[in-house]
């Protein structure tokens, strides 16, 4: 008879199954609430970091892709790159009239890109195309090419690929080594007023943009494409000007 009423008060201290489960009070759902807020600020900037280098990492991607279309652009066309912006004349002295179709370098490299859309891996997605700004569409919203590679300032010139190396280090934006490694073709670009991408760099309207972590991805003369510093790019490429990431002149 002991044993039997022991276990008849176990069993009235165990819930019945057809009762509520008890409600949460005020208190432990301000607590619940404070240790998930908690949690989110710990975690967020993680995230956001991650999501960036993601962003860098597929910008370098696109830069690889657009070197491989710069490279077999020269292959078919007698050994030159397109110039920066719409050439002029006989295309080598950049005076004359602007050809007749009116394209810059992207859109004469797109015949050679296999994506559906054609602009968006010869541009930095970290700054997507959202529409046209100031009169710049989303064939100019794309990497900045160094206007500087035919040994003088011109964005009107057709650059010949095999000449770039020998050109002097003196002019802005060429290397004193002459190596491919540290020549700069294109690079992320920032519009000064539109703050768009746009097609060429080293200009008075047009800037590197450092948007990687106050670095810019950059596709070099031999194919390569490298994260590059503002310490990097004055030291091995001999640039002069930078744009933060916020947009101001380093």
């Amino acid at each position: 008879m002991k044993k039997e009423k022991k276990s008849n008060r176990r069993r009235e201290c165990l819930p019945r199954a057809d009762e509520p489960a008890p409600n949460f009070t005020l208190i432990e759902l301000l607590v619940v609430i404070a240790v998930i807020a908690i949690l989110t600020a710990l975690l967020l900037p993680a995230l956001n970091s991650a999501r960036a280098k993601g962003v860098a990492v597929n910008c370098i991607s696109n830069l690889k892709n657009t070197g491989i279309m710069f490279h077999s652009y020269a292959d078919d066309f007698d050994d030159f790159f397109p110039a920066p912006s719409v050439p002029k004349g006989d295309g080598i002295s950049g005076s004359g009239s602007n050809w007749s179709d009116g394209w810059k370098w992207a859109m004469r490299l797109s015949a050679y890109n296999t994506k559906l859309n054609r602009f968006r891996n010869l541009s930095c997605p970290a700054l997507p195309y959202t529409g046209m700004v100031g009169g710049i569409y989303e064939n100019d919203q794309v990497y900045g090419m160094n206007p500087n590679l035919t040994g003088s300032w011109g964005t009107s010139k057709l650059v010949k690929r095999g000449a770039i190396s020998r050109i002097s280090y003196s002019y802005n934006n060429l290397p004193e080594s002459k190596n491919a490694s540290d020549t700069v073709i294109a690079a992320d670009s920032l519009h000064l007023t539109s703050r768009v991408q746009f097609p060429y760099v080293g200009a008075s309207d047009s800037e590197v943009h450092l948007r990687h972590a106050e670095a810019a991805n950059c596709l070099m003369l031999d194919g390569s494409a490298l994260a590059a510093t503002e310490a990097t790019l004055r030291v091995k490429c001999n640039w002069k000007k930078f744009l933060s990431s916020s947009g101001n002149y380093h």
